[in-house]
């Protein structure tokens, strides 16, 4: 009896170990995941260019933008219209304001490579590589 509640025990524990290994790696996967999918309509990066110190703006093809804004040394935001929309805060429904007042940290200097056959921007604490033809971005 003691042996069967010990199996049973061990086996709870592990999964509960399983599910938060999931849980901790799955916010990651989901954001590079939202990015390919987001990028798959048009794959190219014709260019990229340093808009201020904290964005990056990317050209892609058929005249779509998308902006990297960074608020902190390792936080950014993907913003994409493909209507032709200009930057601005997160809509949400219903109406909610997302961002604080002050949504900025103290940043790092920006750097940008714009190769040939990768675009690479960094800071202190991360690097995103991007392959021009294919718009794929990794961090």
């Amino acid at each position: 009896m003691k042996r069967k509640l010990h199996r049973i025990i061990s086996k709870k524990y592990a999964l509960l170990a399983m599910a938060i290994l999931f849980f901790m790696t799955a916010p990651g996967l989901a954001a590079n995941t939202l990015a390919s999918r987001v990028m798959q309509e048009d794959p190219a990066i014709l260019s990229a260019r340093k808009i201020n110190e904290h964005s990056i703006e990317l050209l892609l093809a058929g005249k779509k933008r998308m902006l990297i804004d960074f608020y902190g040394d390792n936080i950014f935001r993907l913003f994409q219209d493909n209507a032709g929309g200009t930057f601005r805060d997160p809509e949400a429904k219903p109406e909610a304001k997302i961002l604080v007042d002050n949504p900025r940290r103290r940043l790092s200097a920006i750097s940008l490579s714009d190769a040939s056959n990768q675009i690479v921007i960094k800071n202190q604490r991360i690097t995103i590589l991007s392959n021009p033809l294919t718009s794929r971005l990794s961090w």
